[in-house]
């Protein structure tokens, strides 16, 4: 079941890339990239944003906040 969703969903990326080259053939792939992780950041804005809190920070041991930092940057 996963698998036949995740053929589906990169079936769907692929022709909506394909689609966007035809429209505009200047644009180059580092946008196309840029705009799709832009897209899915707001859209996991979106849905988690009651819980965002919880999941990006109180959820987090307190004791590796700061490797976490560290790795981060």
């Amino acid at each position: 079941m996963w698998y036949a969703i995740y053929t589906l969903k990169m079936t769907a990326i692929l022709y909506i890339t394909k689609a966007l080259f035809e429209l505009n053939p200047d644009i180059e792939v580092l946008q196309i990239t840029t705009l799709k992780a832009l897209i899915s950041t707001i859209l996991l804005a979106i849905v988690l944003n009651r819980k965002l809190k919880n999941i990006m920070y109180d959820s987090i041991d307190p004791e590796s906040k700061w490797a976490l930092a560290f790795k981060s940057c």
